[in-house]
């Protein structure tokens, strides 16, 4: 599923995190064994297809309370650039809390991860933390040192070889010269053509006539503001937002003049925005409403959410502050005792201890097609998902993978808002389709129901 509003390269997904082992246990029809228990090995399997960014990882593993289990993510996407992203992000995350607190690392995420355009401090975080990354190509034994929840080996050479030039570019800001604020609007004045100088009243009805029929917890002005200058995030109103986010720019092949050359730009979404994956869905209290209109804004949100994610995934106990207390991030933390927060100075020692199990292995570009040949993937996954631009690789090719009880949840169509009401129809019967054609069966036979969710689920029966 493409439009030209979403460019090339799905920087973020378009549906909110999941906690995939908490969503599959809560409904009978998708729970791992018809006992509601998760099957008695010693590992859960869980593959991504095109998640396109970690928030259904993230979410899974700060919530996780099974420490008896191994918990296995197999990440496959379709860009080498979103993949160093991955990359970046956890090694963020699993910073030791002695070096870097959660309120920096939710600050330096929401940046990183949603704008153009970030703070001269994050733009010196990324420039730094690229020697490591680059190490984590390069050296095996500093990887399973410092991030030990995360696995690579399987990635091909060529793939390693490609990311390390990436952590090169991002480090070294002096090899290229570009103007990502230009990028940024060449990208609407192509998408909006002769209407780009009417821009601010398009998106406006954008928001009024597609976005707020989905969600009214984002706010007008954030939306418009993110639309017009691709800054999502300004947790420091006062800073200045100037510094280029090299971790959203990517190259593609343009034919100019007949001739073929590499272009470098920004070639993501410049519609549904970024304010989805975390900033839409809390705790009732976090959405309360004067007058119809949440109090809260999304990105008050996001910083909750994600602020709880990084503390508990960095061992942190999480203590909620009083009503009074402000709000972004609404959560204070207590660390670890002091005799673990110096062991983790000189490795990224897994202080939570329900991740000392869990691992995050990245696969190859296009292995969605080759995954059922392999002979250890076989009847392997207990949950899969894929995301809707990859949705295409839900065939008979990948159904060797799912093991007998697995759990399939696909992502919908719900929040693109370049879609119309009768497109999104047809793709959820496209899906039920394919998911029916491969052995699948449905969780919800609600046609309704399937509309109006953010992820179809469906299930392989015992018996098949």
């Amino acid at each position: 599923m493409t439009t030209s509003s979403l460019g090339n390269v799905t920087w973020w997904a378009h549906t909110p995190a999941l906690d995939l082992i908490n969503l599959t246990g809560l409904d009978n029809a998708v729970k791992i064994t018809n006992t509601g228990k998760f099957r008695q090995d010693d590992s859960i399997n869980i593959l991504l297809v095109g998640a396109a960014d970690l928030r259904h990882v993230l979410l899974t593993l700060a919530n996780n309370k099974l420490d008896h289990k191994q918990i296995h993510f197999y990440v496959i996407e379709c860009s080498l650039e979103v993949i160093a992203r991955h990359l970046l992000f956890l090694s963020l995350i699993m910073e030791p809390p002695d070096q870097l607190g959660y309120q920096d690392k939710t600050e330096l995420f929401m940046e990183l991860y949603g704008n153009v355009l970030m703070s001269s401090h994050t733009f010196e975080y990324l420039q730094n933390k690229s020697n490591d990354l680059i190490r984590f190509v390069t050296d095996d034994d500093f990887l399973k040192q410092k991030l030990p929840l995360l696995d690579i080996s399987l990635l091909k050479f060529k793939e390693k070889d490609f990311l390390e030039g990436i952590f090169k570019f991002w480090r070294n800001p002096g090899d290229y010269s570009f103007d990502i604020s230009k990028m940024w609007e060449n990208r609407i004045r192509t998408y909006l053509g002769a209407r780009f100088d009417h821009r601010s009243g398009i998106f406006d009805w954008d928001y009024s006539m597609k976005l707020l029929d989905l969600t009214s917890v984002i706010k007008r002005q954030e939306y418009c503001d993110w639309r017009e200058n691709g800054v999502a995030f300004k947790l420091r109103p006062d800073a200045p937002y100037d510094s280029p986010n090299r971790t959203l720019t990517s190259g593609i092949v343009v034919t100019k003049n007949g001739e073929k050359i590499a272009q470098r730009g920004y070639w993501g979404d410049i519609v549904n925005s970024p304010y989805i994956t975390f900033g839409i869905e809390t705790n009732k209290e976090l959405l309360k409403a004067a007058g119809n209109h949440p109090i809260k804004t999304s990105q008050d949100i996001a910083a909750h959410n994600l602020s709880e994610i990084i503390a508990k995934l960095s061992g942190e106990k999480v203590i909620k502050s009083s009503s009074s207390a402000k709000l972004s991030p609404i959560t204070e933390v207590v660390t670890t005792d002091e005799k673990d927060i110096k062991s983790s100075r000189d490795s990224n020692i897994l202080l939570n201890k329900c991740l000392e199990n869990c691992k995050v292995s990245l696969l190859p570009l296009g292995s969605a097609t080759e995954i059922g040949k392999k002979r250890n993937f076989l009847s392997f996954f207990d949950i899969a998902y894929f995301s809707n631009s990859m949705v295409h690789n839900l065939t008979c090719e990948i159904q060797p993978t799912f093991s007998p009880h697995c759990s399939v949840l696909v992502e919908s169509a719900r929040y693109m808002l370049d879609l119309q009401k009768e497109s999104k129809s047809e793709y959820v019967k496209k899906v039920t389709e394919m998911a029916l054609k491969v052995g699948l069966k449905l969780c919800d036979t609600s046609l309704q129901a399937r509309e109006e969710t953010s992820h179809l689920h469906f299930y392989k029966a015992a018996s098949d």
